[in-house]
């Protein structure tokens, strides 16, 4: 039927006593997994390493001009004791960021430090997934002290490890967690 003020549109009522009495159920869940998503928003580990020893290891991370990078990068350090029978333990990670990071690390223990940069993305979402990872196997002897540069340059990574031993300053390998077969 048309009318002077254009065509009539009928609305139909439909009972919404089912729909909310599920309704505060739906609402709650999605707080919670809101609140929870939340709390584990930083990274994808639970575990934070304690570094409360002596620091041992400098980790000098630069980012180019971060201000003209497309997307936000996280990157971490994680520890990892290596047993004799090259077992890995999970001790933590420690977020770090642009500059000077100084972490402690047992003296005469193999530990394998993994640093992984994570793309979070741009504002929209758009460009995020990948995870770059450089990690080496390290017996921190007493009285040294050791350097990792981490470099992100021309959307390329460089990652180096040194040992410093007074004025020294020595180049080492970046041996891989590969010779003890872990992953």
């Amino acid at each position: 039927m048309q009318s002077n003020y254009g065509p009539r549109i009928q609305i139909k009522v439909v009972r919404l006593s089912k729909i909310s009495s599920v309704m505060p159920k739906i609402i709650v869940t999605w707080l919670v997994c809101i609140a929870l998503s939340g709390c584990t928003a930083g990274n994808n580990y639970s575990k934070i390493y304690p570094n409360t020893l002596d620091k041992n290891l400098s980790i000098y991370l630069n980012l180019g001009n971060v201000d003209k990078l497309p997307s936000k990068i996280d990157v971490y350090v994680g520890v990892n004791d290596i047993s004799k029978d090259c077992t890995d333990q999970f001790q933590g990670d420690i977020s770090i960021s642009p500059g000077v990071n100084k972490i402690g690390l047992v003296p005469g223990k193999k530990v394998y430090v993994v640093v992984a940069a994570i793309d979070r993305g741009d504002f929209l979402g758009r460009n995020a997934g990948y995870t770059v990872r450089h990690g080496a196997l390290l017996t921190p002897r007493v009285g040294r002290q050791y350097e990792i540069v981490i470099n992100y340059i021309d959307e390329m990574w460089d990652y180096k490890l040194y040992e410093i031993n007074g004025s020294r300053r020595v180049s080492l390998p970046v041996v891989s967690v590969s010779p003890c077969n872990l992953p």
